[in-house]
């Protein structure tokens, strides 16, 4: 094994300049025919001396030459053989770990067959232990799920005090580690090992220091605390499978459309124009930063903020009184309407207190945005689907992935200010060509995540108590089922009449489902993903083509158990 820094050396070399790499060729081609024995002769005495073709250091010359070997050389030229072994190892290391360091997914996917080698393992440590002088390690560096246990012997923790390094110090949650050692298998009577392999280690090449306030604790932890700590959520066990099965999905999302001829292309995230058309857009601006006056109305005072606070501060008194000689509650009723009235109107006059004005107006006195930085009014995109259109109209298939924004004031998971879109534009296809491609689409994300991510799905099934894992399956599976509006409405108004289920937003032809239609349809009627076709055309976007009867346009939308709703697209008006 080539010890880590050596290896670092090794490689800094390798990236020489291209005038030297064209001189290694030179030199390797011209004094050595290794398909004879005269050259392999003379190379092997050539290596006598030095460790590479070029000195102790490996170039470009020893990966050109090496890649012209068919065979192992003979055993009796020794300094070829160790040579040619020599540079074995380093492909193999390459082709595992080529930064030297080896992820620990890949440590578990080489397994038992790892055992006596020697690797280089680093991470995070999400807990350590102090067991009869010996420190063990769970460690992750965010390739996988699964920890891996790194034992560190006393007599390395001997050598690293003379560094600061204590036993406790070394054990610390949250700090971070990359060591040197040998994998060894677990010994049969630990019990409940969750690894056949563990790594002991020799040698300790980095460690980063942690504090004893690290937040983020090896056991489940609820989102909202997560989500308080921005900068090291990501290092929880939840966050980090979630981001690796987005990572898949994105990785997916390419893989099927470019398989299909797709062309991936740019869409702007700054625009002028309202894709939707719904006016539900985040503006862009550069106009407010220079604003220094008051911008609507007169100039609100300081007096008028203490006005509207003592008016406030009265009403909460007259509230009291009343509650203390027990007043009737209709009296105490109107007394906390008229107090919300002024506190609403106390939070106005704080509010245009604190405005800035500056800003060019028209004569109406809005906004005049021909002075702002584009010269009109700019804002962040909520879809890709205006330019993705005109590409389709000369590039037949292309789509666009990336991140759009509304501003909806909702605050429901389903609606997010920021978030990435697919958005595929395909000419020449109707709407049930453009259904078969969201169903082959989410089969396909769906069989990528469960080869990939098989142990992270299993993880948040685990930690959340859910049936992901068994959703995700059912999709692949699982044929899609076709309804109409019109069949779906005709489905829930059975299932009411029956008995089988009760819904908070009523049922009729010509409503927008809600989630909870979408899910029964799924999710008890179904059992299974639903694509559910030509809804009315008052509740779906302008652009979708328009059915013969008039009343109905060629959108589909597709439903899948858990969720509801995952894709919604039409087929548009030529």
């Amino acid at each position: 094994p080539i010890p880590y820094r050596a290896r670092q050396e090794m490689l800094s070399q390798v990236r020489l300049s291209r005038v030297f790499n064209f001189v290694g060729r030179r030199f390797c081609h011209t004094h050595w025919a290794i398909d004879t024995e005269e050259g392999l002769r003379s190379l092997d005495t050539h290596l006598s001396t030095r460790s590479y073709i070029q000195g102790h250091t490996l170039s470009q010359a020893d990966i050109t030459l090496f890649a012209k070997f068919r065979e192992t050389p003979p055993s009796e030229l020794v300094h070829l053989n160790r040579y040619f072994h020599q540079m074995s190892s380093w492909k193999n290391e390459q082709a595992h770990h080529p930064h030297g360091r080896l992820p620990v997914k890949a440590l578990f996917e080489g397994d038992l067959n790892l055992v006596g080698k020697e690797v280089i393992v680093g991470g995070w440590i999400k807990t350590g232990r102090d067991q009869r002088n010996t420190i063990f390690l769970s460690v992750n560096d965010g390739s996988s799920p699964t920890n891996a246990q790194i034992l560190i012997s006393p007599e390395l923790i001997a050598e690293e005090s003379v560094n600061g390094y204590t036993a406790s110090t070394l054990a610390s949650t949250g700090a971070s580690i990359l060591v040197q050692g040998v994998v060894q298998q677990t010994p049969s009577d630990v019990r409940n090992a969750k690894q056949k392999i563990e790594v002991h280690a020799n040698r300790i090449l980095h460690f980063g220091r942690s504090t004893p306030q690290y937040p983020i604790a090896k056991g489940k932890l609820e989102l909202d605390y997560v989500r308080s700590f921005t900068h090291l959520r990501s290092r929880s066990s939840i966050i980090s499978s979630v981001m690796r099965i987005r990572n898949a999905i994105s990785f997916a999302t390419h893989q099927f459309f470019q398989s299909r001829g797709f062309i991936y292309i740019h869409s702007p995230i700054i625009t002028s124009s309202d894709c939707e058309g719904a006016g539900e857009q985040l503006q862009v601006t550069t106009l407010i930063k220079s604003a220094d006056q008051e911008v609507l109305g007169t100039q609100i005072r300081q007096e008028d903020v203490n006005t509207a606070q003592s008016a406030v501060t009265e009403q909460e008194k007259t509230i009291q009184e009343l509650r203390a000689r027990s007043a009737s509650s209709k009296t105490v009723k109107r007394a906390l309407e008229v107090l919300s009235q002024k506190t609403k109107a106390l939070e106005e006059v704080k509010y245009r207190h604190a405005l800035v004005g500056g800003l060019p107006r028209r004569p109406n006195g809005t906004i005049d945005t021909a002075h702002d930085f584009f010269g009109k009014s700019a804002y962040l995109t909520v879809s890709g689907q205006l330019e993705a259109e005109t590409m389709a109209c000369a590039l037949s298939s292309v789509y666009t992935f990336g991140p759009t924004f509304r501003a909806e004031n909702s605050q429901s998971r389903r609606h997010l200010a920021e978030f990435w879109m697919i958005e595929p534009e395909i000419a020449f296809c109707d709407m049930f060509g453009m259904v078969r491609y969201a169903e082959d689409y989410v089969r396909f994300c769906c069989r990528q995540i469960l080869e990939t991510c098989h142990n992270d799905l299993q993880l948040l099934s685990d930690l959340g108590g859910s049936s992901c894992m068994a959703r995700v399956k059912q999709v692949v599976e699982t044929p899609f089922i076709r309804l109409s509006y019109t069949e779906v409405i005709s489905i829930l108004k059975a299932a009411i009449a029956n008995n089988e289920v009760t819904f908070e937003n009523p049922v009729e032809w010509g409503i927008d489902l809600a989630s909870e239609h979408e899910r029964f349809i799924a999710e008890v009627h179904v059992k299974g993903p639903v694509v559910v076709f030509d809804y009315p055309k008052h509740i779906k976007a302008f652009y979708a083509r328009q059915n013969p009867d008039g009343k109905t346009v060629a959108a589909a939308d597709v439903l899948v158990p858990g969720v509801g709703e995952i894709i919604g697209g039409s087929q548009r008006e030529e």
